[in-house]
């Protein structure tokens, strides 16, 4: 009878044993939530976005794609067209949907505007757009103060909030929570374009103010280099669809990317 029982402990054990062995291996097979998140950061392709949920502010998530392919860039204004972002997709067969620059109640764009070569609408002095964004002729990306010369493409946007791969300080009078959409070039100089957004209202988001800290930390913990980065138009008038997430408009946006497959 002792035999009989130490027979059944020594089964007992080893079936235990054997089981403790396969959750290690199963541990060692799978990566951690982070570790795949990491990686997943650093090969993010020009087809595929990011959501990121920034540690110094919880309440808003970011979601970016990165367009290493300039060429693939098209800007369009709406002023005229007036379509809705499910329309404008369709109409120019985009992978992906970004809004632009702002415009103002009388329905023109505020400052140099430029699509294909053609400029409809000068460059314009004013301290809150205080930037552009643009291609050129080599299909080369930049954020800069200055006016560009001859562009492929260009937005009179603002404020800057990345220079030299510093992040700015902005000063408002007035300031608002609110969705907000964000170009920037890396060193390499691809594009990457930016939302910020609340997880609970995707219309709202940080504050401005707020933006050059959040892009900070994003320079930080993932894999984007950002060089240079400038807001675009935010809110109510703004627009984001990528394979991951589909932000819409609620009022009409006055011009937006379009990115090619």
């Amino acid at each position: 009878m002792r035999k009989f029982f130490l027979l059944i402990a020594i089964i007992f054990f080893s079936i235990i044993l054997l089981f403790l062995i396969q959750a290690w291996f199963r541990n060692k097979q799978v990566s951690s939530p982070k570790d795949s998140s990491e990686k997943e950061m650093a090969e993010v392709s020009p087809t595929a976005a990011v959501i990121y949920e920034p540690s110094n502010n919880p309440s808003y998530k970011t979601t970016w794609i990165i367009v290493r392919d300039t060429d693939k860039i098209e800007l369009y204004s709406n002023l005229e067209e007036d379509l809705s972002s499910n329309d404008a997709l369709s109409k120019h067969s985009c992978n992906y949907l970004v809004s632009g620059s702002f415009y103002t109640e009388e329905d023109t764009h505020i400052g140099l505007f430029v699509t294909n070569f053609v400029k409809l609408s000068g460059a314009q002095e004013n301290a809150t757009f205080n930037g552009y964004f643009y291609i050129n002729e080599e299909n080369k990306s930049f954020i800069t103060y200055t006016t560009p010369q001859n562009p492929k493409i260009a937005v009179q946007s603002g404020p800057i909030l990345i220079r030299d791969e510093d992040a700015l300080t902005i000063t408002l009078e007035r300031d608002e929570n609110a969705r907000r959409i964000i170009a920037a070039v890396t060193k390499k100089g691809e594009v990457v374009f930016i939302t910020i957004y609340d997880k609970s209202n995707t219309l709202l988001g940080p504050k401005l103010t707020e933006v050059p800290s959040i892009l900070s930390e994003l320079q930080k913990n993932t894999a984007l280099e950002m060089k240079d980065a400038i807001n675009l138009d935010g809110g109510s008038h703004s627009v984001f669809i990528t394979n991951l997430i589909k932000l819409t408009e609620i009022s009409t946006i006055g011009s937006y990317f379009c990115i090619k497959p």
